[in-house]
């Protein structure tokens, strides 16, 4: 798998960044950003979660 982000990562950051301080849901990003639940999942993964919900929780606390 290739390791520079695509814009799938792009979307899903600025997303995740606008909303910082919301309760946001995997929904919430797969209807704003057209984004797969597969994509989704993988951007956390590759970030060291086990998942989007552990890598949302993760957010919240650091917020």
């Amino acid at each position: 798998m290739n390791s520079y982000p695509g814009a799938s990562s792009y979307q899903i950051s600025a997303f995740l960044l606008k909303n910082q301080h919301k309760s946001i849901t995997l929904t919430d990003v797969q209807l704003d950003t057209k984004i797969s639940k597969a994509t989704l999942v993988r951007f956390s993964q590759a970030g060291g979660f086990s998942g989007f919900p552990a890598m949302l929780r993760a957010l919240k606390t650091e917020i």
